[in-house]
């Protein structure tokens, strides 16, 4: 019995006694190793598939989530520029005015623990309101930034390339 009481003083403590086993001590573990690049790439991902599902013209909100409140966005479309309430509202009557697919080619992602940036290319087909077919690139660049243990994208800036002698949209190639 009095070998029992050693032997378990010694497990607790975190020694071996005469190759009894050691076992781990009680302190408490560490928490895992975080990957802010393999996280900010799948909310893109994840975002992608939501622009793709039959949800989003019905509900472009499903977005939401995933935005600042603060959120800025530098846009193809007028005025531009938006702000907050302002940029939520605009993402939603262009998701509802959508008819197609995106698809996010060549995602470029960087980040450390608290911020982080991808720049990429939506790569659009579909119809117009009208029912006009189109396919369009558009150079984009995300800021995402970690609030409160959660990542939301803070900043957004759309490019509509163009050549710059005919100010025609130059089209990069469809699958990269």
């Amino acid at each position: 019995m009095r070998y029992l009481k050693i032997a378990m003083t010694a497990a607790l403590i975190g020694t071996s006694l005469g190759g009894l086993p050691q076992v781990a001590s009680a302190a408490p573990a560490q928490a895992a190793k975080s990957d802010p690049v393999a996280e900010i790439t799948a909310l893109e991902r994840e975002m992608e598939g939501l622009y793709n599902s039959p949800e989003f013209p019905k509900n472009p909100a499903i977005m939401h989530r995933f935005l600042s409140p603060d959120m800025t966005l530098i846009d193809i479309m007028q005025p531009g520029r938006f702000q907050g309430a302002a940029t939520l509202k605009h993402a939603d009557e262009v998701g509802v005015s959508f008819l197609g697919k995106v698809t996010f080619q060549n995602l470029n992602v960087q980040a450390d623990a608290n911020l982080g940036y991808v720049e990429y290319i939506q790569y659009f087909v579909g119809k117009t309101p009208a029912g006009q077919p189109f396919e369009m690139n558009l150079y984009t660049t995300d800021i995402w930034r970690k609030v409160d243990g959660k990542w939301l994208m803070v900043h957004q800036h759309v490019t509509l390339p163009m050549d710059q002698a005919t100010l025609v949209q130059v089209m990069a190639p469809k699958k990269q």
